[in-house]
């Protein structure tokens, strides 16, 4: 929604009213588990985590509670569009990573040089978005006719598309790489293949559930704002495509927000925080061992004594 509004308050009828509300009660508990995986993310010493990920799950931090802060007070031009172009960078950045796995390293220069131009062509689509919507004017208030918001959606389904161009090409090579080592490995390596395997396998999974969520949520979101782009010249059939008026519509408008807003931080929550939960060590965790060691030590000091 791209008109100013009072959130959940802001509701028109009865069906629009539980659309709100259960995508704000989606949203609020989806920043209350980022909230407590920050906590455990933020303190941990093990460094399970490097800078690009921690990058890519702050941004999505970033973004549900802007999404939370939405769906549950004020919805504003400025804010909307800040949350399309905080989209887009957590997509720049996840496509960067995927790029520099299945490139190799004499291309990475390059790809550092095409995210940076992403992100500057990001800010300036967000800086016209906002300067060129303007309070009072009649064309403004027909969000679906605004081809800004198109040009948003379309460019997250690029950066989509082509993480996942990458992603599919490094999984098809390493799925070659697999049997090519199959038919040539002795039996007495085979042994010494499998954590490598693992590993790989590993990574093949967080690659698909990438391009699954970017894929999908992006693809769901310019199939919306296309068909309100084309399909409404008026502020009023905008406003009904948004607006639920019946149980049917319900659950099709609130499946659309949940896939297009919420699909992206649930996957980057999934993968950086919840697989690794039990791996994340803070400093009382290293105290606690400390301890244990000490014990241990004392334990060995009593015996010998």
């Amino acid at each position: 929604m791209f008109t100013s509004a009072f959130g959940i308050f802001s509701c028109q009828n009865a069906y629009h009213c539980v659309q709100n509300f259960v995508l704000t009660v989606l949203s609020a508990a989806t920043l209350f588990f980022y909230l407590k995986a920050y906590r455990v993310i933020s303190s941990d010493r093990a460094q399970i985590l490097d800078k690009m990920d921690k990058i890519i799950f702050y941004l999505a931090f970033v973004f549900v509670g802007l999404l939370t802060f939405m769906h549950l007070l004020y919805v504003a031009p400025f804010l909307a569009f800040t949350l399309r172009v905080l989209y887009l960078f957590m997509q720049v950045v996840m496509c960067t990573v995927v790029a520099c796995i299945y490139f190799d390293e004499s291309k990475h220069v390059k790809i550092q040089k095409a995210m940076t131009g992403a992100f500057g062509w990001a800010i300036l689509l967000w800086f016209f978005s906002v300067m060129g919507r303007r309070e009072g004017d009649v064309n403004a208030e027909n969000e679906c006719r605004y081809f800004g918001i198109v040009l948003f959606s379309l460019t997250a389904f690029v950066v989509s598309a082509i993480l996942g161009f990458c992603g599919y090409s490094y999984i098809k090579e390493i799925r070659l790489n697999e049997m090519g080592e199959n038919n040539y490995t002795s039996s007495g390596e085979i042994k010494s293949q499998v954590k490598k395997f693992e590993e790989l396998n590993e990574q093949m999974n967080k690659l698909i559930i990438l391009i699954v969520v970017n894929l999908g949520s992006s693809f769901v979101q310019l199939a919306w704002d296309l068909k309100k782009y084309n399909e409404n010249s008026s502020f009023r059939r905008c406003s009904a495509e948004s607006n639920a008026n019946n149980f049917i519509y319900m659950i099709a408008y609130t499946v659309m927000e949940v896939a297009s807003s919420l699909l992206a931080p649930w996957g980057i929550f999934y993968l950086y925080y919840w697989k690794n939960r039990s791996t994340f060590r803070s400093e009382t965790d290293n105290w606690d061992r400390h301890l244990s060691d000490f014990d241990e030590i004392r334990s060995e000091l009593i015996e010998m004594s």
